[in-house]
């Protein structure tokens, strides 16, 4: 360290306070002030100016909040339109969780980085600021630079007038104190490491486990064996002929044959009325209207952004006379660019899909 600095030596927090006014208010130059712990008021008492890290958090999160609103906004609106629940497609309130994430990410990001180039950091620079010893254990330091002739005579007074009107003769001036080693104190938890990771000669012991009842189950595992039955499988095949519970078998395979078989023999078991036509077209808006159109035209908002090929119209001759097995069919697996929605509508919902379908029939 060079000696064009002067270090004065406290030992709290109070008698800094005095000392740093007595030297400010006689036009010694602080360059710092290093402390055990952050001391409340201190960048005011030394005259810094407030930090613009702030302003730049609260520019950047509003940068953020306005780039997930406007992204959000272009997405589920004009790019990529979906239903979700049947929510409109600007659906504000569900674009908050994002527009939050957005607002804290750009607003971390934007602190760090004005940080960093504030305080010109930048890797593998070199450390400028003295780490002093003594400040991580109980005492502080205001760093000076270092005065000439009568100015230097001054500060010696002063301090000594801080050691008679504080009562604490531990007050000093010096010019060089002790500095950490940067690799030195790098090398230690490194050597910490290393030495309790080489404790035991067994590498295939993972070591001792802590309360280990709650990690291991008592019960079977899926597939082991199971010593309490003859088969000694813990898999059990279902007896022949059960179906799920609230599963309406489909007798009709996903094969053309099939596709035909239904339409010759698969009978809707609703009866068709305004209460079954009305939900089903509730349906219809949640999941087909996209690509199919609010009367089955085939211009649904996708179609007309050229996200997919227009499927056929119900007044064109193919689906106009379409019967209800075939479309029950084609609601069931799915049929050309159109995927299956047995997965999403249960078989009493597909009917009334059918029964809505076949309503548009009649009025195209």
């Amino acid at each position: 360290m060079t000696n064009k600095y002067l270090h004065i030596v406290f030992r709290d927090e109070e008698n800094l306070f005095e000392g740093i006014d007595l030297l400010r208010a006689n036009d010694f130059s602080i360059v710092d002030v290093m402390t055990p712990f952050p001391v409340h008021g201190l960048d005011h008492k030394i005259g810094l100016k407030p930090s613009l890290i702030p302003t730049v958090g609260f520019i950047c999160g509003a940068i953020g909040a306005l780039t997930g609103f406007f992204f959000q906004s272009w997405v589920f609106t004009s790019s990529w339109p979906m239903n979700f629940g049947g929510k409109p497609f600007f659906a504000f309130p569900s674009f908050i969780p994002v527009i939050f994430e957005m607002t804290v990410l750009f607003s971390a990001l934007g602190m760090v980085l004005a940080f960093l180039y504030r305080s010109k950091l930048y890797p593998h620079k070199e450390c400028s600021t003295e780490k002093v010893p003594i400040t991580t254990d109980d005492q502080f330091v205001i760093k000076l630079m270092k005065p000439e002739g009568e100015k230097l005579t001054l500060l010696q007074k002063l301090v000594n007038e801080l050691k008679v009107k504080l009562d604490n003769p531990e007050i000093a001036i010096s010019e060089k104190l002790t500095f950490f080693n940067n690799k030195i104190v790098a090398l230690v938890p490194l050597a910490f490491i290393l030495c309790f990771s080489s404790c035991k000669n067994n590498k295939e012991q993972p070591g001792y486990e802590y309360m280990p009842d709650m990690v291991y189950s008592r019960s079977f595992e899926y597939y082991s064996a199971n010593p309490l039955d003859k088969s000694k499988s813990m898999a059990k095949v279902p007896p022949v002929g059960s179906i799920p519970r609230s599963f309406t078998p489909y007798p009709y395979p996903n094969t053309k044959d099939g596709y035909e078989q239904a339409g010759k023999e698969w009978i809707n078991p609703l009866s068709s009325n305004d209460i079954y036509i009305d939900e089903g077209k509730k349906l219809f808006e949640l999941y087909c209207v996209y690509c199919h159109g609010q009367k089955g035209e085939a211009n649904g908002i996708l179609v007309e952004k050229q996200k997919f090929p227009p499927p056929p119209s119900f007044s064109s001759d193919i689906l106009k006379e379409l019967p209800a097995g075939k479309i029950f069919h084609s609601i069931t697996y799915g049929k050309n660019l159109m995927g299956p929605h047995a997965s999403m509508l249960s078989y009493q919902e597909r009917c009334k899909v059918v029964l809505f379908v076949q309503s548009l029939q009649k009025k195209l």
